[in-house]
């Protein structure tokens, strides 16, 4: 193993902010993009700043070479409008760059966000991801997690409804 994971420092928020575009942009990881432009850009990276400045260990690097490879961001607590019946965390973002792929990146920042979020005491972890990306369902899968929910989609004066 070449890379290591450890928690963001606030001057990568940038060097994150590029994965995070990436990311955006790969047809393996999204079924739709989303653009990546100046505000959206901006949002991100207040987002990441702020989940850094809150617990530096909600978002999470693989770091090779001096140069980052992949991160995972989550929230500890995932705010709810109402109080629900068990504590809530959620991780928003895991991406590794294709081209470290299938060396174990990926697992290692989830095994260590899930660590972190053990710590913070019983709850559910949930993690949202596309229906065509299928390595990274095998991947959840194999780290404990399970299917929970459908959300479907159609787009407006299509379907039958």
């Amino acid at each position: 193993m070449d890379w290591r994971t450890r928690p963001a420092k606030q001057s990568e928020v940038g060097e994150i902010i590029l994965l995070w575009k990436a990311f955006m942009k790969d047809p393996l990881a999204i079924d739709e993009p989303i653009p990546t432009n100046e505000e959206n850009e901006k949002k991100e990276a207040q987002f990441i700043s702020e989940l850094i400045q809150e617990d530096s260990h909600q978002v999470l690097v693989a770091e090779k070479g001096g140069g980052l490879i992949g991160y995972v961001a989550c929230q500890v607590e995932q705010k709810a409008p109402i109080e629900m019946s068990r504590k809530r965390s959620f991780i928003h973002d895991l991406y590794v760059s294709p081209t470290h792929r299938g060396q174990g990146v990926g697992r290692s920042l989830l095994r260590a966000c899930l660590d972190h979020l053990k710590g913070a005491g019983p709850r559910q972890v949930r993690i949202a991801v596309w229906v065509r990306n299928e390595g990274a369902i095998r991947l959840y899968r194999e780290m404990g997690f399970s299917d929970h929910l459908l959300v479907m989609k159609t787009e407006t004066g299509i379907g039958s409804a």
